[in-house]
């Protein structure tokens, strides 16, 4: 029973060690910021009616022929989080991101619409940032004067060791990955939820009968403690694919 018990502990250590080995050395926390142009309006676009023509003016003084509206959305997607200035591990020199409005001939206007990361843009395309941590987003809306619509950009060195991504939304139907159970039919589905939770916890009760003589059978009390803190963490790896299933 004791060399049981030497294989046991020495299965919860390894499943231990790899953990370690995965969130140590191939888990790597990256700084990526994507942005992605949302949506291209031309607010000049002329109707099509012919001898009809129009003359546009922003603000009631700036001349304009070929004015778009364009928004785009600055989104955090690493697993860092970004920090401007005040933190001993900051991220943004002076909290300021400068952005850049490419491909137009003048930028009338360039405002942050809506924001969940408390950016504000006091200073010109300039982003400030206090902390943007993974997932939380900028929706940026630009007014520009040109042919075709403008691009946002960011230089990759504004960001303290960041990755640029850049991507244009395509509206239709989202996907979303799937369970390999959720193919199959409802019934089927709730039928083998069931006979897997039963099966587990058939097992679950056996191995807890078996557990317990091993558990008195050990002289040590830190033996015992840790053999205790072993099986928690091996239960909670065992239980996982309840939750995936539910």
């Amino acid at each position: 029973m004791k060399n049981n018990i030497i294989i046991f502990l020495t299965i919860i250590g390894l499943i231990i060690a790899g953990f370690t080995y995965y969130y140590q050395v191939i888990y790597k926390e990256k700084t990526i910021v994507n942005i992605e142009k949302i949506s291209e309006v031309l607010l000049t676009n002329p109707m099509p009616v012919s001898g009809l023509k129009a003359h546009y003016t922003y603000n009631d003084s700036i001349s304009v022929d070929n004015l778009w509206q364009t928004t785009f959305i600055v989104k955090n997607i690493g697993n860092k989080t970004i920090y401007g200035a005040g933190f001993q591990n900051q991220s943004i020199r002076d909290s300021h991101i400068p952005i850049s409005i490419i491909e137009c001939d003048r930028v009338l206007s360039a405002t942050i619409t809506n924001e969940n990361n408390g950016a504000f843009m006091v200073i010109p395309l300039k982003i400030t940032i206090v902390q943007w941590k993974p997932k939380e987003y900028i929706e940026i809306t630009t007014l520009t004067e040109g042919i075709n619509p403008p691009k946002l950009i960011i230089s990759d060195r504004e960001i303290k060791d960041a990755e640029i991504t850049y991507s244009v939304y395509s509206p239709g139907e989202i996907k979303i990955n799937q369970k390999i159970i959720e193919h199959l039919p409802t019934n089927v589905i709730n039928t083998l939820k069931w006979i897997i939770t039963s099966v587990m916890g058939f097992l679950l009760l056996l191995a807890i009968s078996q557990v317990r003589k091993s558990y008195l059978e050990i002289d040590s009390k830190a033996v015992r403690v840790l053999f205790v803190i072993l099986l928690l963490i091996f239960l909670s790896i065992i239980l996982m694919p309840l939750l995936w299933m539910f």
